[in-house]
């Protein structure tokens, strides 16, 4: 069975930002702006908007934008060394390789599994009620934290699906007023703010 391709484009809304995007480059900056941050603050927005509309995946358009910042010499550089260097230089953070790496251990615990066993634990040994299935889920969520930084990663990837299907289980959804599942309700609320 042969695999097929589908591409990812937005053409419209793609065609659409470059037009504007272009439309822009060519009027005068606003008074006190540089040319070269006018092209900044050009590639910015239309990257910032292409994100949005969602014309290619977010790697995609974060790469197309660098490249654009880099062959425009939008930072004023004068050689085209210059210009990639300024172009990649905050990929050298340690910031952005942190949250790299805990997204990468995060999508490790998903694709394994054990971050779920860990919590499916937790609740086997304190769910003996719907309290208990709530500190069970808390304790898991406070095993995992120390090698899952990432709190949209752990709770969006890990503990919500195990708390919303448990919740489900005692027939607990927002429109229904059964007292059975209140408590993983509450819980579930405080894991969304």
């Amino acid at each position: 069975m042969a695999n097929k391709i589908t591409s990812q484009v937005k053409w419209l809304p793609l065609v659409i930002i470059t037009i504007i995007a272009t439309f822009f480059l060519y009027q005068n900056p606003p008074t006190g702006l540089s040319f070269a941050a006018w092209q900044t603050v050009i590639i910015f927005v239309a990257t910032i908007a292409s994100i949005v509309a969602k014309v290619l995946p977010i790697g995609a358009i974060g790469l197309i934008g660098m490249t654009i910042f880099a062959l425009s010499h939008a930072a004023g550089d004068e050689s085209a060394s210059d210009a990639i260097i300024t172009a990649l230089s905050e990929l050298n953070s340690s910031l952005i390789w942190l949250i790299v790496v805990a997204f990468m251990i995060a999508r490790g615990f998903i694709k394994t599994g054990l971050g779920r066993r860990i919590a499916l634990q937790m609740i086997r040994l304190l769910g003996k009620r719907t309290l208990g299935l709530a500190y069970g889920l808390a304790v898991a969520d406070l095993i995992l934290s120390p090698a899952m930084p990432s709190n949209t990663a752990r709770c969006g990837g890990v503990i919500y699906p195990i708390a919303d299907s448990l919740a489900r289980s005692f027939d607990s959804h927002p429109e229904n007023e059964s007292a059975d599942g209140v408590f993983l309700t509450a819980f579930l609320v405080d894991l969304c703010q």
